[in-house]
């Protein structure tokens, strides 16, 4: 099981790499479903669950922000 600091380490990898906005994308969205599974991370806002998980709805947040950043590149580059 990966760690918060092995995760953003990760995240860090992903966005250092040579590739496609596309592949970074599916990387990103790779991590966070690891994320909600090992940390169950409900799917909807959850201020209780948020409260007592600071740190990972930190990083959460930060690749949910990241991966979107691509996807909305990727559609750009379509229009």
């Amino acid at each position: 099981m990966l760690s918060l600091s092995m995760i953003n380490k990760q995240y860090e990898e992903v966005l250092l790499l040579k590739t496609t906005h596309a592949i970074k994308f599916l990387k990103l969205s790779h991590l966070l479903t690891y994320m909600r599974k090992k940390y169950f991370v409900p799917p909807i806002e959850n201020v209780k669950w948020e409260a007592e998980n600071r740190k990972v709805i930190a990083l959460y947040r930060k690749i949910i922000i990241s991966r979107n950043s691509y996807k909305s590149q990727k559609l750009m580059a379509y229009s």
